[in-house]
Order: structure tokens, then C-alpha cells, then sequence
């Protein structure tokens, strides 16, 4: 099966789980937006993607002069790749299934849609103390064939 990771960045979190899957035989694909160099990348290299040029302008709009890290909460909330890249890559790749991390943020939600309209399968990995968090985000994007993995 062909598995696609979708991240803001390729997080330590998702080494055991890529790295079963490649050892199961199955290809996996990880797009994010922006990536660290500390993060290992020995099991698969992500496929950065970028923020759109939208973006970065609402980024810079909503910035506080005062933010020093290197990224802001709005762009880490609000941030979104290229739309058009993002399909022609979604559409190139052609998942059998397409896990999304969390739900807080625009770059999943995009996601969660455009899966739906190319009918993937769809798993949401949401960390969280309550399963009744799960159940709530599933049914509020109407996805009665995604399953919702919890992790604490």
C-alpha cells in the first residue's frame, strides 16, 4: 500500500511508525511545510513543500514584532502550502491512504478535504488525553470511514 504522512514537519514521532511500514514493504511519502536539521531523516526524506506566497503574506501581516522564534504561532495555525503544488504532488504520489497529524491547524484541514475529494482512506493521529476529542473532530469533518488514532 502507498501511505502519505502529511506534518508541518517530519517529527520524531513518526520514525517507528514510517519505519514499520517501509520494513512491511509498503511505500510511504511524508509532505511537510518546512523541516529542522535535527530531525532524522534516515528511513524516508520528506518532501519539504514550502509555505504559499498567501501565507507568508498573512504571516507577515499577523506577525508581532516581538516573535523570535523561528516560527510564529500564525504560521504554525495558519500556514498552507502552495494549493496547486500540493494536488499535483497529492495527485503524483496517489495515496492508498493519507495520515494527517492533528487537526489544529490549516495545512490539515486542507488535506482532510482534498482526500476526501480524491476518496482516500484518511487517519487522523491526534494527541490527546480523551477519546471523546476524537470522536467529536471525526464527526465534525463528517468522516465516517477515517479512523481516529489517539496517542498520549
Amino acid at each position: 500500500m502507498k501511505f502519505l504522512f502529511i506534518a508541518p514537519r517530519l517529527h520524531s514521532n513518526f520514525q517507528y511508525q514510517v519505519k514499520a511500514l517501509v520494513d512491511g514493504g509498503h511505500q510511504v511519502n511524508i509532505f511537510c511545510l518546512y523541516s529542522f536539521s535535527s530531525e532524522d531523516y534516515s528511513v524516508v526524506q520528506p518532501r519539504i513543500l514550502g509555505y504559499s506566497r498567501l501565507s507568508n503574506l498573512l504571516n507577515k501581516l499577523a506577525a508581532r514584532k516581538k516573535d523570535k522564534l523561528t516560527k510564529t504561532r500564525f504560521e504554525l495555525n495558519y500556514g498552507f502550502p502552495p494549493i496547486f503544488n500540493f494536488i499535483r504532488q497529492f495527485r503524483r504520489v496517489n495515496p492508498d491512504v493519507v495520515v494527517v497529524k492533528n487537526l489544529a491547524n490549516a495545512y490539515s484541514i486542507m488535506t482532510l478535504m482534498i482526500g476526501r475529494i480524491f476518496r482516500k482512506k484518511l487517519i487522523v493521529l491526534i494527541k490527546s488525553n480523551s477519546v471523546i476529542v476524537t470522536k467529536y473532530h471525526a464527526s465534525r469533518f463528517n468522516l465516517p470511514d477515517s479512523r481516529c488514532l489517539v496517542t498520549q
